[in-house]
């Protein structure tokens, strides 16, 4: 027994699984007696506060002698919830180039943040520095004034 969701906008579930992409046709599904098969999701309309439920039901299959179908054996149902992951080649190259493309954007901000704080520790030092030589002029220009003024008492006397 073969089911596929014909472009429906919720979805078509077999054990949780969205049979497709949203509006796009599926490929035919196998469903076995003892599937849970979801149609849609709940949509609530915002204008009337209305919830339209979704359909969940088990499905019982038959044969037309008859006869139930067999239900999904054990592995198919393990294997069922690990679901492929659905990234092509180039989803993951573009990926990884934007991975690539943000360590090296990274590794360039860390060496611009290293050149500034060397800028930052050279201008403090030299602001220290100038900031010395002021104090230091200041004395001696005290010192010689000092000097110039016990010149002028001595020849004076």
């Amino acid at each position: 027994f073969l089911l596929q969701d014909t472009k429906s906008s919720n979805g078509t579930f077999v054990n949780n699984q969205r049979l497709g992409k949203c509006n796009e046709e599926s490929l035919p599904f196998e469903i076995f007696s003892g599937d849970v098969v979801q149609f849609g999701v709940d949509v609530t309309e915002n204008n009337r506060k209305t919830t339209h439920n979704c359909i969940i039901i088990e499905v019982k299959l038959y044969h037309s002698d008859g006869n139930e179908a067999l239900p999904r054996s054990p592995i198919d149902r393990s294997m069922g919830q690990i679901k492929d992951v659905d990234i092509n080649t180039q989803t993951l190259y573009q990926l990884a180039q934007y991975i690539q493309e943000a360590m090296h954007r990274e590794q360039m901000l860390e060496q611009k943040l290293d050149y500034l704080q060397g800028v930052i520790r050279d201008t403090q030092q030299a602001s220290n520095e100038g900031w010395q030589a002021i104090i230091d002029e200041d004395r001696l220009l005290a010192r010689i004034n000092a000097l110039e003024d016990q010149i002028r008492i001595y020849h004076t006397k």
